[in-house]
Order: structure tokens, then sequence, then C-alpha cells
């Protein structure tokens, strides 16, 4: 129950960090799926965690967060889902006309140029949208809660990492999740 508390602070703490998700590239496309620490991984919806956090009364009394408050981060999440995923959309279209463009020997610079800006644009809107929508919600939740969270996210970070040093210390030693390795079909 603690760990899962944690991982549900954990993910709390992201909303300030990431309000909206920006694109996760495919493969080979610029960004790339592991795009560093914030990407999340294979399978990463941080809208979906969001929505979670915020129907979770029981941390949001731990972190003293009010009904309003949740109620006001709501609106600033929804207030601009639709221009967010039209720029994503674009974005992502923009990347993928760099891409034909540049595999091409000969390509013209002209036009890769033109590609890149369409891409950067799209990208700082989308980081517009993100870095107001951070300081809207910190702003709503305040410093001390704000603090509170990434307190909760640091911890969440060392256990996480603790887990994983485990889980290869295990595999070294020649045991998986299920015990010693071999498979099910050894007697």
């Amino acid at each position: 129950m603690k760990t899962n508390l944690r991982q549900v602070l954990a993910g709390l703490a992201l909303i300030p960090v990431m309000a909206m998700a920006g694109p996760q590239g495919g493969p080979g496309e610029m960004g790339g799926k592991n795009r560093g620490p914030m990407s999340g991984g294979p399978g990463f919806d941080p809208g979906a965690r969001m929505e979670r956090l915020l129907n979770n009364t029981e941390l949001q009394q731990e972190l003293g967060i009010t009904k309003d408050q949740v109620s006001q981060i709501r609106a600033v999440l929804e207030a601009n889902e639709a221009k967010m995923i039209d720029l994503q959309a674009a974005q992502k279209k923009a990347d993928l006309a760099l891409r034909k463009l540049t595999r091409k020997a000969g390509a013209d610079e002209a036009a890769v140029i033109q590609a890149v800006e369409a891409a950067g644009a799209a990208h700082t809107e989308i980081m517009k949208i993100q870095t107001l929508q951070r300081m809207k919600i910190h702003a709503i939740l305040g410093d001390e809660v704000v603090d509170k969270m990434k307190s909760g996210m640091r911890e969440w970070r060392e256990e996480r990492r603790e887990e994983r040093r485990e889980e290869r210390q295990g595999e070294r030693r020649g045991e998986d999740r299920d015990g010693p390795r071999g498979g099910l079909f050894e007697e």
C-alpha cells in the first residue's frame, strides 16, 4: 500500500512537470521513444496517470489539496486539450516531412529548412502551452504542496532505483523474478 501510495504521489508530482504530454516520437522520429528520463517509456500515458491522480482523494487529503484546487487543475488541463492534439499532429506531420526530405540524396536545402522550421514552430507552441500550464498548476497548488510532491517523487525514484539494483543483482546470480533460471520445463 505504501509503495502504491508513493507511486501515485510520484505521478502527482508529474502534473506540474508534464501538464500535457509532448509528442512521443516513434522509431526513427526526431525525439524517438526514449527521449530521456521524463519520457516514461513505452506505453507511458501521462494524461491517464493525471486522471487517476486527480481522482485519488486519499492522496489529495495527504497533500492538502482541496476539491476546488482539483477542479481548477482539471480546467487548466482541459483548456488546451484539443489545441494540443492538433499541435502534436502538426509536429508529427512536420517530422515525417523532414524525414522524407532528408532521406533523399541531394535534398533541397530550402525545403529541409522549411520542414525544420515547421517542426520547430509546432514544438515551440507545445512547449508554451505546457510551460503555462505548469505555472498555473503551481500557482493553484502553492509552493508547499509542490515541495511535498517533489519530495515524494525523490523518495519514489530512490525506491525504484533500489528495486532495479536488486533485480539486476538477482539476474547476475542466475535468478529471475520467478526463482532460479532454467525455465518452466526443467525437472
